[in-house]
């Protein structure tokens, strides 16, 4: 069982091992996902539930009135908002004198990493203004609940993985709305005349409180918002320096530059946009209520365009293959020409198909069954693939699974990987974790990129059994240089997460 002490010596010590494996309170730790000045993230399970969440831990050696302040506060706000683009909470405590709060655990990345990956290109505008409509959905909520994030920025919006649901995080710095009735002592978590906020995302009136530019309110988190979208479409906040003084200067009072002219292809309206929301004079910037009608409708026009593109494409794709079709049945294989055209008149097929319809045909169910039952995993893999999704075969999960188990015992590394999937997911069956990290590691060691990275998860964060960083460590090298271009960030992600809870490790 971890002290308090341990825990907040590991804060001074930027070489310190992190705390996998160990207990705190009712949790194990699994990794540490982020540590700062007076604190500490670790993925962590619940030891009798087995739920997989975020544990922040407030590790400060002496907290301030107003650190303890801030920290309950962000749990009770939390518990308060209930809201899918919200972080969910589900406990806020202190054990041997560490305060902590258990939060819902994102598997995703946040949008900083989504842009600054290495060999990232910036997101496509529909992708951008679907993100940002959702963060907008969860501020507008937040404001009706007199809640003021003050800490918009892309650190603090992850997408999640799987779902692509963006989800608002970190309420270190929330502040009850007083014209909502928030004058219950929340302002008193802020010291008069401080800075609260990330200077590059940071409304003018963040760094003046008191200054001519307005009140911090509602609409200073349109700010952080604006200044997020701009990061999106740009790659940079719309003011930075390394000299928090000359940053001071150009929030204040320098104009805001517009995202287009940072990259041409940027739409005019959302260039509208984010100038509406970047506005220097707090009263000058629309609400978030505001801005979601005209997010939706930009998202929509986007999506519409996005459709008639791909229907070009396709047509353009359609008339380029009936040209290539007509090539090969009329020159290239007349004989393939008049075995379709009996097929489209009605005539029998040549006797020699059989089973599997001819060299270019699509082989039967029966045909499949005979060569699976005859032992060859390529058939059985089909198989399971035809029962999972519905297509040529009943949908039965359950049969699919079977057949995915008979191919991996056969040697096939791609149903060896679909295998550990439905023992990872409970498809056609329950969820066993020991049985998925089998089969990952199988495929994985017959050269499966996919599967090397799950099994790198799995090791990372001993889902079935005890954590083992370092071959976790190999395994996630090898899926960021297996080749597969969407892998290779989510792997290098896991492995900077590695070894941030294990500096060890560090190449």
């Amino acid at each position: 069982m971890l002290d308090g002490g341990e825990l907040k010596r590991s804060l001074a010590d930027p070489k310190h091992g992190g705390f996998a494996g160990q207990t705190f309170g009712k949790y194990e730790i699994l990794a540490t996902i982020s540590k700062g000045g007076v604190g500490a993230v670790f993925r962590a399970r619940h030891r009798e539930l087995g739920q997989l969440v975020a544990l922040k831990l407030l590790l400060r050696e002496d907290p301030s009135p107003e650190a303890l302040g801030r920290f309950r506060r962000e749990g009770q706000v939390l518990a308060k908002i209930k809201h899918d683009n919200v972080v969910g909470i589900s406990d806020l405590g202190e054990d041997n004198g560490v305060p902590y709060l258990v939060m819902e655990l994102i598997d995703g990345r946040d949008l900083h990493k989504t842009v600054r990956a290495p060999g990232a290109d910036l997101p496509d505008f529909e992708w951008t203004v679907g993100v940002m409509t959702c963060v907008a959905r969860a501020l507008a909520h937040c404001h009706e609940q007199g809640v003021i994030h003050r800490d918009v920025k892309p650190h603090n919006i992850i997408v999640e993985h799987g779902t692509g649901r963006a989800v608002l995080t970190d309420f270190g710095l929330v502040k009850r709305d007083p014209a909502l009735g928030g004058a219950d002592g929340a302002s008193q978590l802020s010291v008069a005349g401080a800075v609260m906020g990330t200077p590059s995302f940071m409304a003018p009136e963040q760094f003046e409180p008191d200054g001519p530019f307005g009140a911090v309110g509602p609409r200073t988190d349109v700010w952080g918002f604006g200044a997020t979208l701009f990061f999106l479409l740009t790659g940079r906040p719309p003011f930075s320096s390394t000299n928090i003084v000359d940053l001071y200067h150009q929030v204040t009072t320098l104009p805001v530059p517009s995202p287009g002219s940072l990259r041409p292809s940027v739409p005019v309206v959302l260039d509208d946009l984010v100038a509406a929301c970047l506005k220097k004079n707090v009263a000058e910037r629309p609400t978030m209520a505001e801005l979601i009608p005209r997010l939706e409708a930009l998202h929509g026009r986007l999506c519409r365009v996005s459709a008639r593109r791909g229907l070009r494409h396709t047509l353009v794709m359609v008339l380029l293959l009936s040209g290539l079709l007509a090539v090969d049945v009329l020159w290239l294989h007349p004989q393939r020409g008049r075995r379709l055209a009996r097929l489209m008149i009605g005539g029998a097929p040549d006797a020699a198909r059989g089973d599997r319809g001819g060299p270019d045909g699509d082989e039967s169910l029966a045909g499949l069954e005979a060569r699976a039952a005859a032992g060859e995993a390529a058939a059985m893999l089909r198989l399971g693939l035809m029962h999972k999704d519905g297509k040529g075969a009943s949908r039965d999960l359950e049969v699919a699974r079977r057949w995915f188990r008979r191919a991996a015992e056969a040697g096939d590394a791609s149903a060896a990987f679909w295998a550990a999937v439905c023992a990872d997911r409970g498809v056609g069956g329950s969820v066993d974790p020991a049985e998925a990290a089998r089969w990952f590691e199988a495929a994985a060691r017959q050269g499966h990129v996919k599967a090397m990275f799950w099994l790198g998860t799995y090791l990372a964060d001993g889902k079935a059994g005890p954590a083992q960083p370092a071959s976790a460590r190999d395994w996630f090298v090898k899926a960021r240089d297996g080749g597969d271009d969407e892998l290779k960030a989510r792997a290098q992600d896991e492995l900077t997460r590695l070894r941030r809870a294990h500096p060890e490790l560090a190449e």
